[in-house]
């Protein structure tokens, strides 16, 4: 009698190729200069915006380690996320993410970044917090919330506005009439 190795089942093995692996998205910036994107992307990296998310889906940073290569314009970042999901009726879920990205700016017309995962994650999951990061590069450039390189203008000289509001009349209680009589 002949011994054969047992073979994976083919079910297991899609299963690892869904889990595993990397996961690359990218998107074009058309109209915004490198440098300009360069920036956003050192922004967001290292202060991720997760709280514009609904409360039920908000992620908390733990710990966000950032590389960057600025000659190469290639990020590296090591993330870890938190979350305690409440809903009606159940037990509170604790979940945990961590992720291992790489950014890479590349030049051209239009200059384009690819956010690439490298952890164990599903495709899925990777190209939601890729498209996550893209909202947040195309928020920071539409707003104008890039750090600003120039100096601050000095504050007006003279006395400070007086900013407290205008004072109002006291109010008797007994001069106040019942509603709904």
């Amino acid at each position: 009698m002949m011994h054969h190795p047992r073979r994976p089942a083919p079910h297991f093995a899609l299963l690892l190729l869904l889990l595993g692996g990397c996961t690359a998205v990218e998107r074009d910036f058309a109209g915004v200069p490198a440098d300009q994107l360069w920036t956003a992307l050192l922004v967001a990296a290292e202060s991720p915006d997760y709280e514009s998310q609904p409360p039920s889906r908000r992620w908390f940073v733990r710990r966000n380690h950032v590389h960057a290569d600025a000659a190469a314009r290639h990020i590296s970042i090591e993330r870890e996320l938190h979350r305690v999901t409440l809903q009606p009726t159940t037990r509170p879920l604790a979940e945990r993410r961590r992720w291992r990205l790489e950014l890479a700016l590349i030049e051209g017309d239009p200059p384009r970044v690819r956010v690439t995962s490298r952890g164990w994650s599903t495709r899925a999951a990777a190209v939601e917090e890729a498209d996550r990061l893209f909202d947040e590069l195309a928020m920071l450039l539409s707003t104008g919330g890039l750090p600003i390189r120039e100096a601050t203008p000095p504050a007006p000289a003279g006395p400070a506005p007086d900013a407290r509001p205008p004072a109002l009349p006291p109010i008797d209680i007994d001069d106040l009439e019942p509603s709904g009589g």
